[in-house]
């Protein structure tokens, strides 16, 4: 009932932007209650779904693993948050893979989810994840 009532939400929200604001695209990302964690966007994987679109605003639903992958292919895109305060979204990058010509074929989104504590947390996990401590033996 409560996912419903959101997607409800969702798409008042993409119908009063899309009536609001000029016909380039968009990129609305929600997250499933309570989500936090780290988010990787796959972009351009072409055994992947597509994006679900409305009008001119492309729609990601981030799973419970904070993992997606699919075929579209985006340019960088200021994104929106209709379901998560934005001052829990840290770490936000966007890297897109585009041919010799400038045509967009891939790239990744990724950020974290959660408070500055979590975030920070998070980080120090990952680079400590690299350190290999001790003698490595041949």
């Amino acid at each position: 009932m409560k996912m419903r009532a959101l997607s409800f939400l969702a798409l008042v929200l993409l119908l009063v932007l899309g009536c609001s604001r000029s016909s380039s695209p968009e990129l609305v990302i929600n997250f499933p209650p309570g989500f936090t964690g780290d988010v990787y966007i796959e972009l351009g994987v072409s055994d992947a779904p597509p994006l679900n679109r409305v009008g001119n605003t492309y729609i990601v639903s981030i799973p419970p693993d904070g993992k997606l992958r699919t075929s579209t292919s985006l340019a960088e895109l200021q994104p929106q948050f209709p379901n998560y305060d934005p001052g829990h979204i840290w770490g936000y990058e966007s890297l897109v893979q585009r041919t010799g010509d400038g045509i967009v074929i891939g790239g990744k989104i990724e950020f974290f989810v959660g408070t500055k504590d979590q975030y920070e947390s998070q980080n120090a996990r990952k680079h400590k994840s690299h350190i290999i401590s001790g003698p490595i033996l041949g």
